[in-house]
């Protein structure tokens, strides 16, 4: 009787979680739509930040919901887009520690190297971010630019110089 009592309670459970799983969903991807959508910049923090929340808190009830780590992952690119780029780069974070199946955990550990090379200026921390994504994903698409982005944190040169480079490059190939 005991069992059958906690098998009644597990599916009450169980079903009282699909419609709350899906109408949290259904507000984020409201949210989601709203900034989508809108026409002035810089974004709607407010919304923004709800959005940001709604996911995290939708991936803390549900972390093994595959959709947990697309919401986080979106959550860590609005983040970045209002400019919480600490906050970016924990979300990310977390996709790829705790997701490392999802399609985008690779893409996740580029964008927190990137992030730490481009809006937060830590160059010691863009370094080895880099270096991680280059020694966990040695095939990925981005390793190549992974590398290369490694190669001009570590030359010490300055943009300019890079982009002098560059141009100097292109000029040679013409000829």
């Amino acid at each position: 009787m005991k069992q059958l009592l906690g098998i009644g309670i597990a599916l009450l459970l169980f079903a009282a979680c699909g419609p709350n799983a899906d109408k949290s969903k259904a507000e984020i991807e409201g949210l989601r739509q709203q900034l989508a959508t809108a026409t002035t910049f810089p974004l709607d923090t407010v919304t923004a930040g709800q959005l940001i929340e709604k996911s995290r808190d939708y991936a803390d009830r549900f972390p093994e919901d595959t959709a947990s780590a697309r919401l986080l992952f979106q959550a860590a690119e609005v983040s970045k887009a209002i400019g919480k780029h600490p906050q970016a780069i924990e979300l990310w974070r977390r996709v790829a520690d705790k997701y490392p199946a999802y399609a985008k955990a690779p893409e996740s550990l580029f964008l927190i190297a990137f992030t730490y090379d481009n809006d937060l200026a830590d160059k010691d921390k863009a370094v080895e971010s880099y270096q991680a994504f280059i020694d966990k994903y040695p095939q990925h698409e981005l390793n190549d630019d992974a590398k290369q982005l490694l190669d001009y944190l570590k030359s010490g040169k300055t943009i300019e110089e890079i982009m002098k480079e560059f141009e100097q490059a292109a000029k040679d190939s013409l000829q």
